[in-house]
């Protein structure tokens, strides 16, 4: 029984263990960058960051990685099991971070605010592609003509200018989107 928490323990392994965390002792240092942790098997678990030692496999991709428990929510992808739901709308989702992203939908919940305009946002990275717009900076660059935007969803948009993909039967003229298309036919009949 911990003394701390009233936690109890089948093993007295388990208890030495667990009274670390109330301890905050932290006697196994990496000789790498100086980090300590309260465990071995946490330290030999940090050591795969200096290493590149990646030691679990998914059978399906064969992907690598370094930790067990990022290539178990990774085989999520293919089982399709989705642990976490939406109480709301009963949306399912593999990982609780998207979960939580997701509840912010219904709650209204906007926790990070813009300081020069106070456009309140539901998420920080949200808040940080808006403040290109107050500082201008363009990082996505359209490699076919230069042109910069503050949104990789914007130059997605702006790359179909550059590839036309729906031709017109009828004259042979190209429209880069199916409703371009439609209304330039329509053009046709009118005439």
């Amino acid at each position: 029984l911990c003394i701390v928490c009233g936690a109890s323990f089948a093993e007295a392994g388990h208890l030495r263990r667990h009274t670390l965390i109330h301890t905050g002792e932290k006697s196994h240092q990496c000789k790498t960058c100086g980090k300590s942790f309260a465990h071995a098997q946490d330290l030999r678990r940090h050591d795969a960051v200096h290493t590149g030692r990646k030691m679990h496999q998914c059978v399906v991709y064969h992907k690598s990685f370094a930790q067990r428990s990022t290539m178990v929510r990774h085989m999520m992808i293919h089982t399709g099991k989705k642990r976490f739901q939406c109480e709301v709308c009963q949306k399912s989702f593999t990982h609780a971070s998207h979960w939580r992203r997701h509840v912010l939908v219904h709650t209204g919940e906007r926790m990070y605010e813009c300081k020069i305009c106070r456009k309140p946002f539901a998420r920080a990275s949200s808040l940080r592609t808006h403040m290109r717009v107050h500082t201008g900076e363009k990082l996505y660059r359209c490699t076919t003509c230069g042109d910069k935007f503050t949104q990789s969803s914007n130059l997605r948009r702006h790359h179909k200018k550059h590839k036309p993909s729906f031709p017109c039967a009828a004259c042979g003229a190209a429209t880069s989107s199916l409703e371009d298309l439609e209304i330039h036919v329509k053009g046709h009949l009118s005439e």
